[in-house]
């Protein structure tokens, strides 16, 4: 822990910094006590101020500049008062006393502030980086579990090289939004919302409606980035498979007033086959599941009329 970090935190403590400044000026007093009459009544008390006022802050060295003109008056006061004479007015000492402490004071207040000001957007950005770091490590463990589902497919490379282009563009341009300042603020199907348009757009299917249902779910960069890219790979089969001939409906529902809490995503169009030995051999089905996994969550899929995908995962 360095310097600064340090004096940040003695100054933010209010008791400790105050008894700080109260040894300060005991220590100022005993030297005073000891030291040969200057005629210099503050001489040691005015060093005391200034170490208190860097060291603790400028309320803790308005302490001790106070506690330096009692013990003055009451205890220094028969003596020579100021540079070596008597004063005519005792109160120039201690007008010349107060009014340097209090610009010293006041001047290391205001760097004071600048410095904390500093301190506390480096360790923001401090922050920021690691979180950075993070999230860039699991993107690129993402981006590697794509590629290594793609590589168990039996498409050609040409078409598994595309597959994997189109995710990993989809990845880009969810990040760009999210990282957006204003977008920790929106709920989730704000989001889910201008994605499933987008993907309605990119697929140039313009018979396909989606309906988002509003809900007040909100939830961290991180799991939205998961959840959005698990609603895109749903949607996008659904998109591509659902709709033969005609168009149809897709719509999206969240629950987050149960725990766990659901998605449901239906669409009514041809719907799938029943049973798990048929779904196991999709791709598509692969990557939803280890998104969902990612999201401590399970699927679920129906496909009676249409197909239904319930996804049930933790909030936090």
């Amino acid at each position: 822990m360095d310097l600064t970090r340090r004096l940040y935190r003695l100054r933010h403590d209010r008791l400790l910094s105050m008894l700080i400044a109260l040894g300060i000026f005991a220590v100022a007093l005993g030297l005073r006590m000891v030291l040969p009459d200057s005629g210099i009544p503050f001489i040691t008390f005015y060093p005391a101020v200034i170490v208190a006022g860097y060291l603790v802050g400028a309320w803790p060295g308005l302490l001790v500049m106070l506690l330096s003109e009692l013990a003055v008056y009451f205890v220094f006061s028969s003596r020579p008062m100021f540079l070596g004479y008597d004063a005519p007015n005792f109160l120039v000492p201690f007008g010349i006393f107060t009014a340097a402490s209090v610009f010293v004071l006041a001047f290391m207040h205001f760097l004071h502030r600048t410095a904390d000001k500093l301190w506390v957007e480096r360790e923001k950005s401090n922050a920021m980086f690691s979180e950075l770091q993070h999230r860039v490590a699991n993107n690129m463990q993402l981006v590697a579990s794509v590629l290594q589902l793609e590589r168990t497919t039996e498409r050609s490379k040409a078409e598994s090289l595309l597959a994997a282009q189109r995710r990993l563009e989809l990845l880009g341009t969810i990040h760009r939004r999210l990282y957006d300042p204003s977008a920790s603020e929106k709920p989730v199907t704000t989001h889910l919302l201008v994605l499933c348009d987008e993907l309605v757009r990119a697929e140039g299917r313009n018979d396909v409606a989606i309906e988002v249902e509003p809900s007040s779910l909100m939830l961290g960069p991180e799991r939205l980035i998961l959840l959005s890219l698990l609603t895109a790979e749903i949607v996008t089969n659904s998109l591509k498979h659902a709709f033969k001939q005609t168009g149809g409906r897709i719509a999206v529902r969240i629950n987050h007033l149960v725990n766990p809490c659901e998605m449901i995503i239906s669409d009514n169009g041809i719907g799938i086959a029943s049973g798990e030995e048929a779904l196991g051999s999709s791709l598509g089905r692969s990557i939803i599941n280890s998104l969902a996994a990612n999201l401590r969550g399970t699927v679920e899929y129906a496909g009676n009329e249409g197909t239904t995908v319930k996804l049930t995962f933790e909030r936090d």
